[in-house]
Order: structure tokens, then C-alpha cells, then sequence
């Protein structure tokens, strides 16, 4: 019924590497270890390490603080100490197991790397579809993020995890239920309410001492997501242009000689979603024939294009995106109307409501294949 993803036989492999003194708990993985190997060693250990050799070379993105900390041989006192008080707070963030993994690469041999690599993805995998620990989920609702957490013991002895710090808002936010205190128990299953206020970016951050939960006030879209929301986006311009009276289907304008064999083609195209910026091309394509009169010979059929095209670029940390206008003109000879418009607001509602869609639907596969 316990069980627990042990990191231990992983980190046996770096025993005889430079990369063995970051590990302080054998149970934990690697990102977690180097965090912890930073709090835990002095300052004058690490440079005395640095000017032997070791070669630790890394930088740590921290909320709240425009410029990452880098960690190196130039590294200064006062910048070293900061970065223990941030590490404390739960303030590192996307510090993930990829960069870490970037930071063993360089420091042993690449044989030795290479085992110890494969070692890690089947240990997180396995942390990954584990019902045991910490574990949270976000639900993002227009400007309001739910965060709910809840802890599965690894066994009965296993305590309950106490919170470290009072959570941290991002001063773009507030926090409107269930705040958590350092004395808020964490016995239960706890859901916080988070509304966006203004402009930004920005990381709600709940640190315990069992892991630290940490979510963005602009989700990641990763791009496995983009099928499913460029679809929407398609169903949506369809929707928008059937209300505005043009008409996509085979026919032929009773005022001229075109004759439209074809349905319309409406496509989403080079969509991205990064850092909150999303980016994709409209394209509205139709193609038809015309009678060309040739004297003295009568006409001849000659082939017809009506394509447009309009790049769009949104910034989901803009608390309004109403003023954000797109429009598409010049479609009266292809479509039959005069233009196509949206806002902003309207495609960053789609988005998000298509977003946790996918999510849920990514995260019931994923449960059902667990169960299996």
C-alpha cells in the first residue's frame, strides 16, 4: 500500500564522482539535493571547493528578483548568503530536474552520467505517477488561480508536513481564501484562492518541509496542449464568421461570375505559448473560378485566390486584453462581409477554458494508466 520512489540507487552511481558531496538526503532527487547541499554549505567551503576544481557553475532564477543568482567561482559572499535565504523561503523556482541534470553533466564522466541518467527518469517517473507525498494541483478560472494540496503518508508513522513560511503572494495578486500561515495544520486537504489584481508575472509559493509548492500566475502551456487549443481557435473564427454573415460554403455570388467550388479553409498556424506569450497566424484561404471574356473568342475559366492572413500576439500577464483588437479586413469579394474582429480578452477565454480541458483530460489518462 506504501511506497515510496527511493532516489538512493541512483546516487550510489556518483559515489566515486565530484558529484557525490551534493548529496545530503539519499532519498531525495537531485534538484532537491543541490538546493539543500547550497543551505547547508558555508560560503568559504564553496570557494575553497571552486578553487580546487570542482566546477559548479549554475544559475537560480528567483521570484521576485529580475536577475537570476548565478553560483560560480566569481560568485560573491553577500550573493551566496542571499541565495540561502531564498532557498529557505521556497523563493527558487523552475529550477528543474533537467538543469540540474545539466549541472552532474558537467562535473563527472559522461559514462558515468549516462547510467546515472537512466537511473533518474525511471525515479521520476515513478515520483511522478506515486500517490504518496506532497501534491497540488492549479485551476485557472479567468483571474483566479484554485490551488489545492493534499499529502498521502508514506507510511502511518510518516508525520503530517508543516509549513515553513506563511505563503508567498506576488504583490500583483491576493490571496482570498484559506491563506496559508506557518500555523495553518496541514492535516487535510487545503484549497487556496488566488485573484490576479494587476499586470505581471509572477509565483504563489507555499514552502513546506516535505517540498515546496510553487505556481505561476500565467500557466505553462507546454506544447503537447497546442492541437487541442488551435482547434478551439478554428471553431471560434468559424463561429464569429457564420455570425457576421459570411458564407464559407460552395456557391456562387449572384452579382458576378465567380463560382466558389470549394468550402473555405480556415486554419491556426506556427501557434506558440511562451512565457505567457502566445503567438499564432490566421489564415483564411478560399480558392474559386471566373469567366474571362477573350475578344473575339467569347470567355475562357480562369482560376481564383481570396487568401488572408492576420499574426496575432497576446500577453496573458496583461490583466485586460478587451482593448487588445484584431481585425481582418477586405473580405467582401471571398466571404461576402466587410471584416472579421476579436479581442483579446475573448481568445485569452478560449485559451484557458481549452487549457484545463486538455489538462484534465492529460490527467485522467494518466490516472487511469496509474490504476492500470
Amino acid at each position: 500500500m506504501f511506497q515510496e520512489c527511493s532516489f538512493e540507487q541512483c546516487h550510489q552511481v556518483l559515489i566515486h564522482s565530484k558529484a557525490n558531496i551534493l548529496i545530503i538526503d539519499q532519498k531525495k532527487d537531485m534538484r532537491e539535493n543541490i538546493l539543500m547541499w547550497i543551505v547547508k554549505t558555508s560560503y568559504e567551503d564553496f570557494k575553497k571547493l571552486e578553487s580546487d576544481g570542482f566546477g559548479l557553475d549554475a544559475a537560480f532564477p528567483v521570484e521576485g528578483v529580475p536577475i537570476d543568482i548565478g553560483l560560480n567561482s566569481k560568485t560573491t559572499e553577500e550573493e551566496y548568503t542571499r541565495l540561502q535565504q531564498y532557498i529557505n523561503e521556497g523563493k527558487v523556482i523552475q529550477f528543474s530536474h533537467e538543469e540540474a541534470s545539466r549541472i552532474i553533466s558537467k562535473i563527472v564522466d559522461p559514462s558515468v552520467y549516462k547510467v546515472w541518467g537512466e537511473c533518474m527518469e525511471g525515479m521520476i517517473h515513478c515520483v511522478e505517477n506515486s500517490a504518496v507525498g506532497l501534491h497540488y494541483d492549479a485551476t485557472y478560472r479567468g483571474h483566479e488561480i484554485i490551488i489545492r494540496m493534499w499529502y498521502f503518508q508514506f507510511n502511518p508513522q510518516d508525520p503530517w508536513p508543516k509549513f515553513k513560511n506563511d505563503m508567498y503572494v506576488p504583490p500583483m495578486a491576493k490571496c482570498v481564501h484559506d491563506c496559508i500561515k506557518t500555523t495553518t495544520p496541514f492535516d487535510r486537504e487545503i484549497t487556496t484562492v488566488i485573484n490576479r489584481i494587476s499586470s505581471g508575472y509572477g509565483t504563489v509559493i507555499i514552502n513546506t518541509d516535505k517540498g515546496a509548492v510553487q505556481v505561476p500566475l500565467i500557466p505553462v502551456i507546454r506544447d503537447v496542449y497546442s492541437v487541442e487549443i488551435t482547434s478551439r481557435i478554428t471553431e471560434f473564427i468559424i463561429e464569429r464568421l457564420k455570425h457576421s454573415g459570411a458564407n464559407l460554403e460552395p456557391h456562387r455570388p449572384s452579382e458576378g461570375t465567380i463560382t466558389f467550388l470549394d468550402r473555405a479553409t480556415i486554419e491556426i498556424n506556427n501557434f506558440s505559448a511562451k512565457n505567457g506569450l502566445i503567438k499564432f497566424k490566421l489564415d483564411l484561404k478560399r480558392s474559386g473560378t471566373k469567366r474571362k471574356s477573350i475578344r473575339p473568342f467569347g470567355h475562357i475559366i480562369v482560376p481564383v485566390f481570396y487568401n488572408k492572413s492576420l499574426d496575432v500576439e497576446l500577453d496573458l500577464s496583461q490583466i485586460d486584453l478587451t482593448k487588445n483588437v484584431f481585425c481582418l479586413s477586405g473580405l467582401e469579394s471571398g466571404y461576402g462581409i466587410k471584416d472579421l474582429c476579436f479581442n483579446g480578452t475573448e481568445i485569452e477565454s478560449l485559451i484557458m477554458q481549452q487549457f484545463e480541458n486538455t489538462k484534465k483530460y492529460y490527467n485522467k489518462i494518466k490516472s487511469e494508466d496509474t490504476a492500470g
